[in-house]
Order: C-alpha cells, then structure tokens, then sequence
C-alpha cells in the first residue's frame, strides 16, 4: 500500500526577493524503531534581490516528524519524495510543498473472531 504525507512551510526571507534562480530538495528522512519518521528537509539554492544584479545563495533545514500508527507494519516502507512545488507569494515569502510518498506500508488488520488471528491486508490508497 502507498500513503501520501503532505508537508508545507513557509519559508521567510530577510530580503526582498524578486526571483527565484535555482531551488533544490535534499532530504534526510528515516524510520526510527518507535515507528517515527523523522529527519529535515533540505532547501537550498538562489534567488535574485530586488535590484535584479546580485545572486544570493540560500539553504534552509526543514525539521520533519510523524508517527505511524501502530496499524501499519514498516518492516519494508520506503520513503521517497513524490511531488515538490514552491511559490513565491510575496516579496519575502516562499511557500514550500512536499508530498512524503511512503510505499510498501501494510495495514494490520485485526479480524473479529474466536481466534482472535491477524493478517495483513494490502490497500492501495494512491493510485500507481
């Protein structure tokens, strides 16, 4: 089964910022054993200043941390990173948008019966 993370952020600048040059996503997101994904998101690259002459570099960390339910088994996810859009929303503001894709997560399900057995049920929640 796939899930899809949604993350957002404004990113503030302490410049004017009339364009940006160059934009890159970095990330460094794991699966801790307490059913955490957690890690930052990379941003870095450049932009052009109001008077259209100078590039300035910028990077910014991007903490990131959710917790799985215990209804899904992690023993084979894979985290990657689906979409990531950016706009610049006004002269100093960056709107980041990152879609986390978590593949091969299994849901557990809990059957109602005398034994009381679990089994895995594969659902696809994000069409391939």
């Amino acid at each position: 089964m796939k899930k899809i993370v949604p993350f957002s952020k404004d990113i503030v600048f302490n410049t004017d910022v009339s364009m940006i040059n160059s934009i890159s996503l970095e990330h460094t997101l794991k699966l801790n054993k307490n059913n955490n994904i957690e890690g930052e998101f990379i941003i870095s690259g450049d932009y052009k200043d109001n008077n259209l002459i100078n590039s300035e570099p910028f990077i910014y960390n991007l903490p990131f941390n959710i917790e799985l339910d215990s209804k899904y088994k992690t023993d084979n996810i894979k985290i990657e990173i689906d979409d990531f859009n950016y706009d610049l929303i006004n002269k100093n503001t960056l709107v980041i948008n990152i879609n986390v894709l978590l593949n091969d997560i299994e849901e557990i399900e809990v059957l109602e019966d005398n034994d009381n057995i679990e089994t895995l049920r594969e659902i696809e929640d994000v069409p391939s």
